[in-house]
């Protein structure tokens, strides 16, 4: 049976014609010449999604998105789609290490799916001399998908000018289901500004997601995410202009910036469905004159009410400002 190392096709079997619904030839008795025909179909599909599991298969996988090598194969008779729009399944937990990541730029435009089966990235490196200076994905299309991933640092982030950044998704114009990221954040709070977790010059910052333009739902972000961040921050997304829902903010912020901060989003133009802040949530700026709420620091005119969200503590207003009339 012919085998293809890269992935890429996969064999359906031997026919003896070329038309429309023809089965596999399961055997032949050869009595006079004969022709066969070697089908394939490609990989990436839902059904046969590429397996990634390892680190360096990811990097793969990222620069070949991100490349304009179509992977269009010799025979001009097929084509196969750009990678960004095959689906993509995580077969094991892996570490990736930053020195390999850094290399290229995150992983994007996603327009099929990404399934992270329950698995967990981790990203590591030597916490005193190196940082994460690229999110794992730069843009969900609006018709992909990212989900039942885990995400985890264990190093600082440091991203320079970026106008959306985030642990997970620069942009979310699609859909991001179970996705939790965690923050292994061990700067002490008078740390200098080049041992601090995060550094970071963005519009928008999120935990998961810089600008959620799509739809976000069961998603959590833990730990506590310190540092200079000059954007809208949110433990969840920056910036929201759709939905998120049934998400988990259990993160603390302490941000050097001068822009509104919250625990779900920064600035919110969207909605809001059963998302919850921790009530032993920290968020905290060093200015006294931007907008902090535990659910976002600005609520603008046109965002949606919010349904069935739940702050339990008393330290901060569920918004920094409702500006109904902007």
């Amino acid at each position: 049976e012919p085998t293809d190392s890269s992935d890429q096709w996969r064999f359906l079997g031997w026919y003896d014609s070329l038309a429309e619904g023809a089965q596999p030839v399961t055997a032949v008795t050869v009595t006079s010449n004969t022709t066969l025909y070697a089908r394939w179909t490609e990989g990436g599909t839902a059904t046969h999604p590429y397996t990634i599991s390892t680190a360096d298969e990811l990097i793969a996988y990222r620069d070949k998105i991100n490349s304009t090598d179509t992977g269009t194969p010799e025979s001009a008779e097929i084509v196969l789609g750009r990678w960004n729009t095959a689906c993509y399944q995580l077969t094991s937990d892996l570490t990736l290490w930053v020195s390999a990541w850094n290399k290229g730029a995150p992983m994007g435009n996603i327009t099929g799916t990404f399934d992270g089966g329950g698995h967990t990235i981790t990203i590591e490196g030597d916490p005193d001399t190196e940082s994460c200076r690229s999110s794992l994905f730069q843009q969900v299309a609006n018709t992909g998908e990212i989900k039942d991933l885990n995400v985890r640092y264990a190093v600082h982030m440091e991203m320079g000018s970026n106008p959306e950044a985030a642990g997970v998704v620069c942009r979310n114009d699609g859909t991001i289901t179970n996705v939790t990221c965690q923050y292994r954040l061990e700067a002490e709070p008078e740390a200098t500004e080049d041992t601090t977790s995060i550094q970071i010059n963005a519009g928008q910052f999120g935990g998961i997601v810089g600008n959620n333009q799509g739809t976000m739902e069961n998603c959590t972000v833990s730990g506590r995410i310190e540092g200079r961040i000059d954007g809208y921050v949110g433990g969840i997304a920056g910036q929201n202009y759709g939905t998120i829902k049934g998400c988990t903010a259990s993160c603390s912020i302490r941000s050097g910036g001068t822009f509104p901060l919250g625990g779900i989003v920064g600035i919110h133009f969207g909605k809001l469905i059963n998302c919850t802040v921790a009530s032993d949530v920290i968020l905290e700026v060093s200015s006294t004159s931007p907008e902090i709420g535990a659910f976002g620091g600005y609520k603008m005119r046109g965002a949606q009410p919010d349904e069935n969200c739940i702050y339990n503590g008393n330290q901060y207003e569920e918004w920094g400002k409702e500006d109904w009339d902007a």
